[in-house]
Parts: structure tokens; sequence; C-alpha cells
């Protein structure tokens, strides 16, 4: 895959994706009732960092089993998304790299007191390592590995990220569950999200740039596009969490 796609136009045309559904399968009727039937326990590392996603093991239970429960019921009816432009491009060279996370819509899998980092590196089969790091305070309350996998025709800006343990019984949509929305012209920030408006991240290189203009516009451009932008959480990385 080539890693620096050649100069594009922003995409700023809005997609609408529609899933036709597909009858339930026995595997993935078998999927469900793997993640249902498991235990807190199936969560927990060696090292006690848990490798599912950022939280402690009862939340991380549970927002993989929320998830499932959500893609079985979108199995038995159309699910039609509102569309969501995306940068229109992404060199993954220049993405790879350390994030800070300066805000956040809440999300089931992770407290909201904690803020994250994310490291992407490039790999040489084209898919980019992910390394979620989420703290509080002085110490790290979690930690999660994983891979994202470009979306063909997407020119990098959309991607299928799946993590390991319970969570790889999690369907991924094929169009992706990573869109880089917006990206700085010199990628020092970036906004991501889902079309389904559920997920929103705002990422810097520079923990301190909440409030600075650049940040302020892509808040404001996330709210365009629909995102419930009253809701965010944002960090305060001098005390490693989120803000009261």
């Amino acid at each position: 895959m080539q890693l620096t796609p050649p100069p594009v136009v922003a995409d700023t045309t809005p997609v609408v994706i529609t899933r036709e559904a597909p009858a339930p399968t026995p595997a993935a009727r078998t999927i469900a009732a793997s993640i249902a039937a498991a235990t807190p326990s199936d969560t927990k590392a060696g090292d006690g960092v848990l490798q599912l996603l950022p939280g402690d093991a009862p939340r991380s239970l549970s927002a993989a089993v929320n998830s499932v429960r959500e893609a079985v019921r979108d199995l038995f009816g159309n699910l039609v998304e509102p569309g969501l432009p995306t940068n229109g491009g992404v060199d993954l060279s220049r993405y790879a790299g350390k994030w800070y996370e300066l805000a956040r819509l809440p999300v089931r899998f992770q407290d909201d007191r904690t803020v994250s980092t994310a490291e992407y590196s490039v790999r040489p089969d084209g898919k980019v390592g992910v390394l979620n790091t989420a703290y509080l305070g002085d110490r790290v309350d979690a930690r999660i590995t994983g891979t994202a996998t470009p979306v063909d025709g997407s020119s990098n800006d959309r991607l299928r990220v799946r993590f390991g343990g319970l969570l790889r019984f999690i369907p991924v949509p094929k169009e992706g569950n990573y869109w880089v929305i917006k990206t700085a012209d010199d990628y020092s920030m970036a906004l991501v999200g889902t079309p389904d408006r559920k997920f929103l991240w705002l990422l810097a290189r520079d923990e301190q740039a909440w409030g600075s203009q650049p940040a302020d516009d892509m808040v404001a451009r996330a709210k365009e596009l629909g995102f419930d932008t009253d809701k965010l959480l944002v960090a305060d990385w001098d005390t490693r969490q989120m803000r009261a």
C-alpha cells in the first residue's frame, strides 16, 4: 500500500451509508453468546493492566456486550447513517507518532475522568499499529494495543480499527470505525469521529493546545457536522484527568 497518497482535494461531499441487513448467521449468534457468557476475569492481563479498552474490567466487559447487542440489533433492519465528510486523504507517515487527547465525547468503555494518548506506527504491510494509554493522575488506568487497516479507496482517511481480547468478536463496519474528519496542514491536530455521531476525538501533538484558535475551529467544524459538542469532555494534562 502506498503510504503517502498523491495530493488530493478535500472531500466535502457527504456520503450516506446504507447497510442492508443480512440474516443472523450461526457464527454471529455464537459470537454474541460467547461475549454474553464472559466474566470480568476474562479481561484481566497478567500484569494487571487491561488489554481490552481503557477502563476497569466490568466497564470493559459491559462495553463489549453492549457493542455486540447493537451489532445484532442492526442485523434485523436497514441502518442508515448520515453522511460524514472526511479529510480527503491522510499521509500515514505524517499521521504516525504520538497524539494527545484534547477532548472527546463520553464513551461507555472509558472512565469519564481519564485522559488518553494514542501512538500510531506504520507497519511494513501498510497497516497501522495502535497503542492507546489512559491516565488518571499519576497512574496508568489502562493500556490497549490494536491494528488499523485503511479502507480500500479511502486514501487512508477511513480506517478499520480492531483490538484484541473480547473485542475481537465485535464486528467492524467495512466502511471503517475511525474516520479522520480533518487534519491541520502540518498534522499538528486531528478531528476523528464516526458517522453515527456517537464518537468524537480531538487530538493534538501539543497537550496544551486546547483553547487555541485551531482547536476552536475543529470544535466548530464538528458542531456543524452534527456532533453534540456541548457534551465534550476536556482534558487537563497538568493533572492528567478530565476537567471538572
